[in-house]
């Protein structure tokens, strides 16, 4: 069964207050990197159920600190 596979990439700079651009601050970019993972697989596979009329279920235990592995539940390994 093929996986879904994807990379986001996340901007070094962005607009700051005064509408110049500016960089990101690294501590803060990586803090944020753990959230903003979570979320785009959360709203990626929520679409992707939603347009094969499944839902979703853990695959594997979660380990302290690690996402679960997710599938869409209903679609058959074959």
């Amino acid at each position: 069964m093929p996986l879904l596979h994807e990379h986001l990439m996340l901007p070094a700079e962005g607009r700051v207050r005064m509408g110049s651009w500016g960089s990101v601050h690294p501590v803060i970019r990586f803090e944020s990197t753990v959230a903003a993972s979570a979320l785009y697989r959360e709203i990626v596979m929520a679409e992707v159920c939603e347009a094969a009329g499944s839902g979703l279920r853990a695959v594997d235990a979660v380990t302290a600190g690690c996402c679960p592995v997710m599938e869409a539940a209903g679609v058959s390994h074959d």
